[in-house]
């Protein structure tokens, strides 16, 4: 797996014990901002790019339910999630500065190269925070640690390209939060192992690739849907054999994460934790209304490619644009219903006339 110039370039990962008085410390000043669950969720769902990113680390994992809502017990939790993944450390990974060499080599040999390919995107979204050079240092070791984790602790789970997005994003705002609180990388690592895990978990990408029947309903629907809001553009895809799926699967895959940049990322993810008990309509209506923003290309341009390479999203107006389309969705079956008890009654009388004019001429 890590090349001896790897190696030499990583630190063995050895840091001080966290205890629980130190999490304790760095927990206690966000301690009256949450007592429930709406709480979490008034905090996901209010407006702004520019949200305090260690309240915004607490409330994720209070919104995937990692720690409780009570304040009181987050110090404990904390320190108990953070004693359990360095026991899964010690229990699966032989060799902490090659953490991939028991993962099956194929899956090894795609986290390698994601995890690699992906450190110049994560760098620059450090950069942006402003994170200190000591607490990125050695992000790529410990990101595939975590997917190792992930990996030999679930015989269930599959990589799929995508999962890195989410760790990625999840060990940055678990790093900027140890970075404000005094705790060690360790301490990050860990609580990030948990966030990723509930993100890949959430969105089943491996699932939903796995059937293609499904995932060739899903983009034929998208298109139907996509040319409803914006014609032109798909008719032009069309007319070279392509369609949202050369596009929008990879918006669904990375939940948008190559789109933009950190303070808008991290604002949508917000809104798609909100909405996670809706979270496939949601992302579909996220996709409906990304589209609206691009125009139809003109003469030298070609059509599928402004669409990968546009960046210019206003994000405040897609959240809208997704909210309109799924309340769209939810007047039109009502009616659809409605007229279906009409249609069926209607049957219903034409029956009961019928039969009423056979009794009579018997």
């Amino acid at each position: 797996m890590f090349t001896k110039s790897h190696r030499r370039g990583m630190s063995t990962l050895s840091e001080k014990e966290v205890e629980l008085g130190d999490i304790d410390a760095a927990v206690y000043r966000l301690s009256g901002l949450f007592f429930s669950m709406d709480d979490a969720n008034a905090f996901l769902s209010s407006a702004g790019l520019s949200k305090n990113n260690a309240t915004r680390f607490i409330c994720w994992l209070i919104s995937f339910n990692i720690i409780s809502p009570n304040h009181e017990k987050w110090a404990l939790e904390l320190f108990k999630l953070y004693k359990d993944y360095k026991q899964m450390l010690n229990s699966y990974i032989k060799d902490p500065s090659d953490p991939l060499i028991d993962v099956p080599v194929k899956s090894a040999t795609v986290i390698e190269s994601d995890i690699m390919r992906g450190m110049r995107w994560f760098q620059s979204l450090a950069a942006d925070l402003k994170l200190n050079e000591y607490y990125i240092s050695d992000v790529e070791l410990r990101a595939n640690r975590i997917l190792a984790v992930c990996s030999l602790d679930s015989p269930h789970y599959s990589y799929t390209q995508g999962h890195d997005r989410y760790l990625f994003i999840s060990f940055l705002l678990a790093l900027e939060f140890s970075a404000q609180s005094g705790l060690s990388r360790d301490f990050a690592e860990a609580i990030a192992f948990y966030l990723a895990r509930d993100f890949i978990s959430m969105t089943a990408i491996s699932k939903y690739l796995d059937n293609v029947t499904e995932t060739e309903d899903h983009f034929e629907k998208m298109d139907r849907e996509m040319a409803k809001v914006a014609p032109e553009i798909m008719r032009q895809l069309f007319d070279v054999g392509q369609s949202s799926i050369h596009f929008a699967l990879r918006w669904e895959l990375l939940l948008f994460a190559d789109e933009y940049d950190i303070k808008r990322l991290l604002y949508l993810w917000d809104q798609i934790l909100y909405y996670k008990n809706i979270f496939k309509k949601f992302l579909f209506a996220l996709c409906i209304a990304h589209i609206q923003q691009i125009t139809p290309a003109m003469p030298g341009e070609i059509m599928v490619e402004k669409i990968q390479t546009f960046r210019n999203w206003n994000v405040q107006q897609i959240l809208s644009d997704a909210m309109k389309y799924i309340k769209s969705i939810e007047l039109v079956k009502p009616r659809i219903k409605m007229s279906y008890i009409i249609a069926t009654l209607s049957v219903l009388v034409f029956l009961l006339y019928f039969y009423f004019l056979i009794g009579r001429n018997l």
